[in-house]
């Protein structure tokens, strides 16, 4: 109940007056408890973390607590998984906890796609989702994306996740072109508002002819056809630490987290932890972790 700078309250043949300061907008419930929702209230959400991760899912059996561990330790908001095989989605959820929910490419057949979006739904809610299928390269390869707004502001995110193809590099070059397609048949359907984030494990090193492709600075040659890329991105871990060597196990730095320039970027770091006592990591891969705001 607000009350106003004074109130007179009339009880039968009983007067109390109640004095209170204008500036007491304060609302007291009629019992003593006061009930906090779980879910985040406006303004409490700023900064959301972004991380891209191929679990190796093969070994999944024998190193998932480690893994479980390392994905909650860096408090994610969104998580593009690789090789997440469908034999496991179902535990690997269950072990990442309820606040997560996994965005299924095909719900009545989670075997078909390997490499899907994770998000929190405390943080994040799912407006709509889809898929591209690019070349076959041992299994059936897609770009999934999803479109997430974030709770606290409403803002939307394009997120599409990806695991290129490893043996085959003219396969791995369509890939990336159906990618950027993708992107600017989304950028211009949404217009100015368009904020993507990608990520992925793309077999490829900052060196090579597809993650200069990726960042504007080359072109990609299939057949005939030269091709340059449709949008603008950047590498975010090179936005926070420019001119420096990403961190890898083997000296592989082949997964990324890129994003729109319209997007600010707060850290960037590459998880090296969960080594066991024989030197084994979780995943032949380390996951990169970046920071938005």
């Amino acid at each position: 109940m607000k009350l106003s700078s004074t109130c007179i309250l009339l009880f039968s043949s009983i007067m109390l007056l109640f004095s209170c300061s204008s500036e007491d907008t304060t609302t007291i419930p009629d019992n003593d408890t006061i009930e906090m929702d779980d879910d985040p209230e406006q303004g409490e959400i700023d900064e959301f973390k972004v991380m891209s991760y191929n679990i190796s899912g093969n070994t999944f059996a024998t190193h998932k607590d480690s893994l479980i561990t390392i994905i909650k330790r860096n408090t994610i908001d969104i998580l593009g998984a690789q090789e997440l095989t469908g034999s496991i989605k179902s535990e690997f959820m269950s072990l990442l906890g309820s606040n997560f929910s996994l965005i299924e490419t095909f719900p009545t057949d989670p075997n078909v796609s390997t490499h899907n979006i994770v998000y929190n739904h405390q943080t994040f809610s799912m407006v709509d989702f889809g898929y591209f299928e690019t070349e076959f390269c041992g299994v059936r390869r897609f770009i999934n994306w999803a479109l997430l707004e974030k709770l606290d502001d409403n803002t939307q995110y394009y997120m599409y996740n990806n695991h290129l193809c490893h043996s085959d590099l003219e396969l791995r070059k369509q890939h990336l072109v159906d990618l950027t397609n993708l992107i600017e048949t989304h950028q211009t359907q949404a217009g100015t508002d368009y904020k993507a984030i990608i990520t992925g494990d793309f077999n490829s090193n900052a060196t090579t002819e597809y993650i200069v492709y990726m960042l504007g600075n080359g072109t990609l040659t299939i057949g005939a056809e030269v091709f340059t890329n449709p949008v603008t991105i950047i590498d975010t871990w090179d936005a926070i630490n420019p001119n420096t060597t990403k961190p890898s196990q083997l000296g592989m730095s082949i997964d990324w987290v890129f994003a729109t320039p319209n997007i600010e970027v707060i850290s960037s770091s590459v998880d090296l932890s969960g080594a066991n006592s024989q030197g084994e990591f979780p995943s032949e891969h380390s996951p990169v972790i970046t920071t938005f705001k």
